[in-house]
C-alpha cells in the first residue's frame, strides 16, 4: 500500500475503485511523471492507460 500513499501525495486524484484485489485510479499529473507512475504499475505487474491530457 506505500505505492499507493506515495502515488496520492503527489498527483491530483479524480477518482478511485476498489475491486476484490485491485484498484483504480484516475488522476492527473504532469506527463513525466504519470510516465514514472506508469513504470511502477507495470513493475508490481499492474496495468497502466491514458485517456489523454487537458490544456
Amino acid at each position: 500500500m506505500s505505492f499507493v500513499s506515495w502515488l496520492f501525495d503527489r498527483v491530483d486524484t479524480h477518482d478511485v475503485e476498489y475491486e476484490d484485489d485491485s484498484m483504480k485510479v484516475v488522476f492527473e499529473s504532469i506527463p513525466w511523471f504519470a510516465d514514472k507512475v506508469k513504470g511502477r504499475v507495470e513493475q508490481l505487474g499492474g496495468t497502466f492507460s491514458t485517456s489523454g491530457y487537458k490544456r
